[in-house]
């Protein structure tokens, strides 16, 4: 009854979630990129779907089991103009207590040319935002528990800012099929400082549900993943846009969103094709930075959609995703796993 209750429990919590407002990405946003070339293929996030990479539980905690023993995992990412992003983990397990990670991300915005008030140069500075990440989780029968917690920061020349956040995953393993199914709550926590007196610390929050399933025939894993549960709207409506609705007179109404539209934007799409337990094929595609981040009225090329694959070599893993944010250009993710069991 209880795996029941769960699904069930998944299947109808967006639904009543929706009456809240979306009120701001928030402070420290750099959180919601993706941490690794599996999630970044994937479509840009993935909650449900278990392997050896010992990054996946800064997606979800729960998401940490025993065969992430002594791995250690490195990903760099290039973003547009000349940001960098880079995290490192490490994960092992105890017999006793469970599974243990701890993890460095660390996003660099360079450095920029300052000005006062008039206009007058002052010289550069630069930017930075980082994260230390303590990850606990335990199996309980067929459910996976799992905490996140977080020391995170910014600076912006001589501004900081600083708080403490926590990620609280669960996830239900099927005992007999290849099917997941995972919830976490993200980003839940205070600030110690503030960049001013008078600036606002609004928190990335974020509630998210997926589920991961391989048929037993089929060199396949497919995962669907749904973020943004709580708010009402993700959408921006701007009023110029035009739009295919009219109302009762004929007029075009301007700015509006379907209901579809808007519901369709919290969906991620992920595929991967098992070739070889060695290597792997991996894509996703993403409504909402489709529907962001394409051109209106244009071509909006492969805006969304992500590509990647795997090689495993004795104890190393390497991997390489690719993400279509804009015809301008995407993002690429490198990644590297290392078993030390294997190496030392």
């Amino acid at each position: 009854m209880l795996p029941k209750f769960l699904l069930l429990f998944l299947f109808f919590f967006p639904f009543g979630g929706m009456a809240q407002q979306l009120g701001g990405y928030g402070t420290f946003n750099f959180l919601r990129l993706p941490q690794g070339t599996r999630a970044t293929a994937l479509g840009g996030a993935n909650i449900s779907a278990e392997t050896k990479d010992a990054t996946l539980f800064l997606q979800n905690p729960a998401l940490m089991h025993q065969d992430n023993h002594r791995h250690l995992a490195l990903n760099y990412a290039g973003y547009y103009g000349g940001i960098s992003y880079l995290n490192s983990s490490f994960a092992f397990h105890h017999a006793k207590t469970g599974q243990w990670a701890a993890a460095i991300q660390y996003l660099n915005y360079g450095t920029m040319d300052s000005y006062d008030a008039a206009g007058n140069p002052m010289g550069t500075f630069s930017a930075q935002d980082y994260a230390l990440t303590l990850a606990y989780s335990k199996q309980i029968r067929v459910f996976r528990l799992g905490v996140n917690a977080k020391f995170v920061g910014s600076s912006v020349g001589t501004f900081r800012n600083s708080g403490f956040l926590f990620d609280i995953g669960g996830l239900f393993v099927h005992p007999k099929q290849d099917f997941r199914v995972g919830l976490v709550v993200k980003n839940i926590g205070f600030a110690f400082s503030n960049y001013t007196n008078t600036s606002n610390f609004t928190m990335p929050f974020d509630v998210q549900v997926g589920s991961t399933f391989k048929p037993k025939k089929m060199p396949f894993r497919f995962s669907l993943t749904m973020h943004h549960l709580l708010p009402t709207s993700i959408t921006y409506n701007d009023p110029n846009q035009p739009s295919d609705l009219v109302d009762e007179f004929g007029n075009p109404v301007k700015g509006s969103v379907s209901f579809f539209d808007s519901f369709s934007r919290r969906f991620i799409v992920g595929a991967e094709i098992l070739i070889h337990k060695n290597f792997q094929v991996r894509g996703g595609y993403n409504f909402l930075t489709r529907r962001e981040l394409g051109i209106s009225n244009q071509n909006k090329g492969l805006t969304g959609l992500s590509l990647g694959f795997m090689l495993q070599v004795k104890g190393f893993e390497v991997s390489y995703s690719y993400s279509a944010w804009h015809l301008a250009g995407g993002v690429s993710t490198l990644g590297l796993i290392v078993d030390t069991k294997k190496l030392f």
